[in-house]
């Protein structure tokens, strides 16, 4: 069965490009998960999660990818062991393809998808290691550095806020074995010190993301990743063994050199 990893380079560039920018929120006096203290040992603080062969990737699906409108990408597409890519002519990249088609195929085969398994398996292990419970709605709440987990499907309506403690390596958690569903125009922004590259979703289902909201962070999922339209992601999708559908989206992924200028029109 042969798997494909396509990245596009755009022949005709827009006149007109919104280029996307973080959102950083005013820094409350006193932030808090709860009512606990950034600083209170209360809060289970988490590791730094490698993504090995995975980092550079934008989207990577283990059934097939789907893509409706104009989406622009920074990092790399791959699909594997599924072979189906639907839109893919409207997919574009920055990034040159230099290797051969066999090169590709192993890359993906041995290395990707691996990485995507060693990184939900170190995850886990911080989780049955310790972790704080949160509540399943994360809307309107700022979030300290640490590991947080919810039995129950993950909800997000409005913002919520990743504080960074003043602390550039601060890493933020979260898992559910359910799913993820975000509002439209809901937003995660991240302030005081929190990276974009430090922040994990590890669903046991589904990621669902509202039309034009904002999405911070690397989202692992077992099940389907579907973004709606206008959705902008500073982060990456990628699911292990099933679909990633995108509508006019943007990712960028964190700490690559190459940026890419969004736009759905």
């Amino acid at each position: 069965m042969k798997q494909y990893f396509i990245r596009f380079t755009p022949i005709v560039i827009v006149a007109v490009i919104a280029t996307f920018t973080l959102a950083t929120p005013a820094m409350a006096d006193k932030l808090a998960i709860g009512s606990l203290a950034c600083s209170d040992s209360n809060v289970i603080k988490a590791s730094s999660v490698s993504l090995g062969s995975a980092s550079n990737f934008s989207i990577f699906a283990g059934a097939a990818i789907t893509n409706v409108g104009r989406s622009r990408l920074n990092g790399g597409v791959g699909v594997n062991p599924g072979t189906a890519i639907t839109g893919g002519e409207t997919i574009f990249t920055n990034l040159a393809e230099t290797a051969s088609v066999s090169e590709v195929n192993k890359l993906i085969s041995t290395n990707v998808l691996a990485s995507i398994i060693a990184a939900n398996d170190l995850i886990t292990t911080q989780k049955i290691t310790a972790h704080s419970d949160i509540a399943a709605e994360l809307g309107e709440q700022t979030i300290c550095p640490g590991i947080y987990k919810s039995d129950a499907a993950f909800g997000l309506t409005g913002t919520l806020t990743l504080d960074g403690n003043k602390d550039p390596n601060s890493v933020f958690i979260f898992i559910t074995p359910a799913a993820f569903t975000s509002a439209a125009a809901s937003r995660i922004i991240l302030s005081n010190g929190a990276k974009a590259e430090n922040v994990y979703w590890q669903l046991g289902a589904a990621a669902t993301l509202g039309a034009s909201s904002f999405f911070t962070g690397t989202i692992l999922a077992e099940a389907a990743i579907t973004a709606g339209a206008g959705v902008h992601i500073h982060g990456r999708f990628l699911s292990k063994s099933a679909a990633v559908t995108l509508d006019s989206n943007c990712i960028l992924v964190p700490n690559l050199t190459e940026n890419v200028l969004c736009s759905t029109e």
